[in-house]
């Protein structure tokens, strides 16, 4: 979980402050969660958040959360980036896995798309976290010596 500012410049009848910020709680839906979920139970932690400005999108704005490994099964990962996109009945994402350039090999960068749906989301969290590590054990590669 993080903390979120939102800063207006709204009048409010009885408030305090108009100047103060105040603090918000952005939860997501229920797809986007249990991605954030399996990402966590597959010992991944959150290292930021970002969010662009896309003119001309149907959805304006694009976040952007990227993780990082915690244990050494990923060490060859740098970080892994996932966008959401939403979908009737679920959730589209995007994965980038940048992984760690070696002695012998050059770093790069692999994507793949995957959407989330109820029926995903019914056989519960193991399965989101079994989808998504099935994807980034493929999407980081064969150890190379």
């Amino acid at each position: 979980m993080s903390t979120a500012g939102l800063r207006t410049r709204v009048e409010v009848d009885g408030a305090q402050d108009g100047a103060d910020g105040d603090a918000i709680r952005i939860l997501p839906d229920r797809w986007t969660g249990a991605v954030l979920d399996a990402m966590e139970h597959l010992d991944f932690r959150l290292a930021e958040a970002e969010v662009e400005h896309v003119p001309g999108d149907a959805c304006p704005f694009f976040q952007t959360f990227v993780f990082r490994p915690m244990s050494l099964r990923d060490l060859r990962v740098e970080c892994i980036d996932l966008a959401f996109r939403p979908r009737d009945h679920g959730v589209h994402v995007d994965i980038v896995v940048d992984n760690r350039g070696s002695l012998f090999t050059a770093a790069r960068e692999s994507r793949v798309g995957l959407d989330i749906d109820d029926e995903l989301l019914d056989m519960g969290t193991d399965a989101v976290a079994g989808l998504l590590r099935e994807e980034i054990d493929r999407l980081k590669g064969p150890i190379v010596a």
